[in-house]
């Protein structure tokens, strides 16, 4: 799914509000399809109610790209923008998968930075391959090997 889909919502060198709308088409369909099956189908919501979910959403992943300081307490509640940075480091992308930090923590993957110093996005270019990301090429191979999602180590902090 990473090299299919998600990728290009990865590859920008900076975190901010329009990127959390870059995605995939495909991915965005998956998503919403998803959402009103979950919403609608399974729980049996009204479809105004479904669509106020997916606002709710929307909202929530501008929250975690938008470049601005909170405090470090609430990450231990919902992910910020400083622990999605994280998500999105440089050659990384391998911490902070949850919206809801609780998941992050029973597996492992939780990282909760005061403040986030690191780079975002794609090394070498990759971050500009749009029309490969768009067919289906992982552009992150050549740098860290096929269905590698560059798991380099990120020291925990003090």
């Amino acid at each position: 799914l990473w090299r299919a889909f998600h990728q290009i919502h990865h590859s920008p060198r900076r975190v901010d509000i329009p990127g959390s709308v870059l995605f995939h088409p495909l991915e965005m369909t998956v998503q919403v399809l998803l959402q009103l099956f979950v919403t609608v189908i399974v729980l049996g919501l009204d479809p105004l109610a479904a669509a106020i979910v997916g606002y709710l959403v929307a909202l929530f992943g501008m929250f975690q790209h938008w470049n601005v300081a909170t405090p470090r307490w609430i990450g231990y509640i919902v992910q910020r923008p400083e622990s999605h940075c994280v998500h999105h480091r440089l050659g990384v992308h391998y911490y902070n998968y949850s919206d809801l930090p609780v998941w992050d923590i029973v597996f492992g993957t939780f990282r909760n930075p005061a403040k986030y110093m690191g780079e975002c996005g794609f090394e070498n270019g990759a971050d500009r391959r749009l029309p490969a990301m768009l067919a289906f090429a992982d552009v992150n191979a050549p740098l860290y090997g096929a269905s590698n999602l560059g798991q380099k180590s990120l020291p925990r902090p003090a």
